[in-house]
Formats: structure tokens, sequence, C-alpha cells
């Protein structure tokens, strides 16, 4: 695990540099291979599982507190949709929180690689949609502000979310076995996350909209902004990872 997590560093080191040199094709090349070093690592670790036991496989869980993710329950509800986007389209779960009948923090569940790269994306996408909001309302004077953030920032959660699912999407179709892979992920985190929360039913949950959801151009502005994001699926910094007893 060790190894793989070095690579994965040393590749978003490469295209987080490339991007400040403004090589395009070497930071694409570079987030291309972090995603199919990941995909691999997956199919082998199911591979050793049989695919049959998903109950054999490692599901570990954080906790990510709202606050740090800059929420506000005023800006509506982008930041869990896209919580939800992001663990479905990187094998994993989330679980929402929540205290005095508001989200206090977002539980994900998932395999170790997978966990790491779902907190990496949870901060980089939440920050990224907001800087863009805030870029794009000056382009809006005009409008009230509160009603704008609230319809750009779904918009682009759910621009995001469309990426995600596109680019796992194409994996099951030119990968062999990712399609399966996708199935046994999703049967053991659905194991563990009963027996952590067993009043709990299973489902889609957040991060399965589509466009149809967006009223109105502010929206579809943040969504055709959202889908212009560049993803990396890397790893950063300190992880707060730890296996749940």
């Amino acid at each position: 695990m060790e190894k793989i997590l070095d690579k994965l560093k040393k590749l978003i080191a490469l295209q987080e540099g490339a991007e400040k040199i403004g090589s395009i094709s070497e930071a694409a090349n570079a987030a291309e291979k972090i995603q199919t070093i990941l995909i691999k690592y997956n199919l082998e670790m199911s591979q050793v599982l049989n695919h049959k036991r998903p109950e054999k496989l490692n599901v570990l869980g954080i906790k990510i507190m709202v606050d740090d993710l800059g929420y506000d329950k005023r800006h509506g509800k982008w930041l869990s949709y896209l919580m939800g986007g992001i663990a479905r389209y990187n094998f994993g779960k989330v679980i929402n929180n929540l205290k005095n009948g508001e989200i206090s923090s977002f539980h994900f569940l998932a395999a170790e690689q997978n966990l790491f790269i779902i907190e990496y994306l949870a901060q980089y996408l939440s920050k990224t949609a907001m800087s863009l909001e805030r870029q794009e309302y000056k382009n809006f004077p005009n409008e009230p502000r509160g009603s704008f953030r609230r319809r750009f920032l779904m918009g682009a959660a759910m621009g995001i979310i469309s990426k995600l699912r596109e680019q796992l999407e194409y994996q099951e179709q030119h990968t062999e076995g990712v399609t399966a892979l996708v199935v046994f992920n999703r049967e053991a985190i659905e194991l563990r996350s009963q027996e952590l929360y067993p009043a709990l039913r299973s489902g889609k949950g957040a991060g399965t909209g589509t466009m149809r959801t967006m009223v109105g151009d502010i929206a579809a502005i943040g969504y055709t902004k959202g889908q212009e994001v560049q993803i990396n699926r890397g790893v950063e910094g300190n992880s707060n990872l730890k296996e749940l007893k």
C-alpha cells in the first residue's frame, strides 16, 4: 500500500509542477496515470479477495467536519450532493451526520487507497467550487448574492459529479474487470455501513442527480464550470484515516 501511495504522490507532484509551467499535455498525462494506477490496484486487491468475499475487504472510515469544507446552510444542499458524488464514483459511500437537524460532518467509508483519494477530492473540489462561484459572480453584479450562490454552487456540484461519473464509466468500458470491481466494493461497503448504522436504509443517496434538477441560467453556468474542473485523484498532506472498530 505504501508503494502505491508513493507513486500517487509523485504523480501529483509531477502534475502540479506541469500545470505551474503551463504544460497542459504533461499535466493531463500525469492525471490519467493517477487514475490508471488506482484502478489497477483496486483490481489487484479485489482479485486477491476473489470478488466473492466482499466481507474480506478492509473498509475504513473518516469523518470530515463541514466547517473544514466551508459549509454554510444558507448556501443550500450543494455540498451534500458533491460529497455523495465524490464517494459514489470513487468506490466509497458517505453518511451525513446531523446535529440539531443540520449536517455537522460527512462520514466516508471506503477501502484504504480509495479513502485517501476521497479525502483529497472532498477538500480540493469543495474549495474549487466556491472559488469558481466568487469569480463568476463578478459577471453578475446585479444578481442577489445569496440566490446566485445557491444556484451556481448546486449547478457546479452537479457538473463535477457528472464528470466523475463519466470518468468511471469510461474506465468500466475500457478496462476489463472494473464493473465487477464497482459491485464488489459497493457490497463490501454496504456490509460495513449496516454494521455501523443498522437503522440506515441502503440506496444510491446523494450524488446521483442530473441536470434535470437544475433550473435557471445561473445553475446551468455553474454546471458547465463544474464540468470544466481539472480532477486529479491524488494524495497530499496529512490524512485523518483510521480503521473503524
